[in-house]
């Protein structure tokens, strides 16, 4: 895949911090910058769906009444699910 160069300031320090990482992984420093970006998306966009299911769990709570009756139907048809 065809990459683009960016430039970005760092400061020193996260630059040296990043510079002693990649060594000590032995990858480049543009490596690891690029795997900091994938992860950090990944992770924004976790947060994001939790955020939504969240939203909707405070604006329909759960009933109380219904999830104990699904933990009494799971109680009596697990011991007679053959694993």
């Amino acid at each position: 895949m065809a990459k683009r160069v960016v430039q970005v300031p760092i400061e020193p320090e996260l630059l040296s911090a990043l510079d002693d990482f990649s060594r000590s992984r032995r990858v480049s420093r543009s490596a690891v910058i690029r795997d900091a970006c994938r992860r950090y998306l990944r992770d924004a966009a976790t947060a994001a769906r939790d955020e939504v299911y969240e939203d909707g769990y405070r604006r329909v709570a759960e009933d109380h009444a219904i999830a104990d009756a699904q933990v009494a139907l799971v109680g009596e048809l697990l011991p007679v699910e053959n694993w």
